[in-house]
């Protein structure tokens, strides 16, 4: 494995005709770009081929957590390499290298420690992780991401997430017998996602990148990185509740966890949204954040009070919740309730 991952591989991508015309004709950033691409299309081939390593990857957490590790390890290695190439970059990507390398270090060595302990220098690990960029806020000004391209990954990657929650949606109609009330239940599992890919999306831009540049308010732009964490776990586990409520019998009461689980989820992504919208990181409007935060607290609202529910009701409330935010969203839109100041 070793050879393979230090040798062989990076070999054979080296020799990869793409990669050579990308080498050739582009500038150094593009054929890193799809160096990196190769890379990880070869080792998802070696991975597949292999199903020995596969088994490992999918179900020993020693080998996801050391696999986790490198990954780091290789972040590292292009903070140095930026730095070396990029002077003025030097006191920020050795900042990243080190705080990377350190939180890398940690999941490298957890490895070997047994549970529950192992859990704790996963939370060491992940702390160090989220607190790196931090500590070079005033080395980022000058170094700001482009305005269109970040905000185009964080949706390609939200969008990923939404995706999931379709699936689950389609995991748990088939399989369930097919009657009036999973049919119901299901539609009312793609409005949800369909709902808040409408509310995300029609509101994304790189404001935070800008302001920060013009403004020198870097603290925008962590505040947008960061909230997609609770954004995309709440996305996510909304479809793995949207899923349960499908597998439950739909003419009995949902189990608390249950609708605590999909109201939450739910409600979680309404204040991330509504956190972005109130400090501009996304389209700023006091409006939506409102109207987001509202609709938390309604969807908070029926997690505690809709004890005794019929699943399909619950998911129900929480599509009616969902919905609303895109009618709210298109109200606010049109030319006659729009106003001029973008402080809405």
């Amino acid at each position: 494995m070793r050879r393979f991952l230090f040798e062989e591989l990076p070999a054979e991508v080296s020799k990869d005709e793409e990669y050579q015309n990308a080498k050739k004709y582009s500038d150094r950033q593009n054929a890193r770009i799809t160096f990196e691409k190769k890379l990880v299309d070869k080792f998802q081939e070696f991975i597949f081929d292999h199903t020995e390593a596969y088994r490992k990857f999918t179900d020993e957490p020693e080998f996801k957590t050391i696999s986790y590790a490198l990954g780091r390890v290789v972040l590292v290695i292009e903070y140095v390499r930026a730095g070396i190439y990029i002077p003025s970059a030097r006191p920020l990507t050795t900042r990243y290298a080190i705080g990377f390398a350190i939180a890398a270090f940690f999941w490298l060595i957890s490895a070997s420690i047994p549970i529950p302990w192992r859990f704790g220098f996963w939370t060491v690990g992940i702390i160090i992780d989220f607190a790196t960029p931090l500590i070079g806020r005033k080395f980022q000004l000058g170094l700001l991401p482009h305005a269109s391209h970040l905000p185009e990954r964080f949706g390609l990657f939200t969008i990923i997430v939404l995706g999931e929650a379709i699936i689950a949606v389609v995991n748990g109609v088939s399989e369930q017998k097919w009657d009036t009330l999973t049919v119901i239940s299901g539609v009312f599992g793609l409005i949800i996602a369909f709902s808040w890919w409408w509310v995300y999306f029609d509101n994304l831009g790189g404001t935070p990148i800008v302001i920060a540049r013009t403004h020198g308010k870097i603290g925008v732009v962590n505040l947008w990185l960061y909230t997609h964490l609770p954004l995309v776990i709440g996305i996510a586990a909304a479809g793995v509740g949207v899923e349960q409520i499908l597998l439950s019998q739909p003419t009995l009461p949902l189990p608390d966890s249950q609708r605590s689980l999909i109201c939450g989820s739910v409600a979680l992504c309404s204040l991330a949204v509504s956190i972005l919208h109130r400090f501009g990181v996304i389209r700023y409007c006091k409006i939506r954040s409102q109207y987001r935060l509202g609709g938390a607290v309604v969807l908070l609202a029926i997690a505690i009070l809709g004890k005794g529910l019929l699943p399909v009701a619950v998911i129900a409330l929480v599509a009616v919740v969902s919905a609303g935010q895109v009618v709210q969203d298109l109200y606010q839109s049109r030319p006659t309730t729009r106003l001029v100041d973008p402080e809405i």
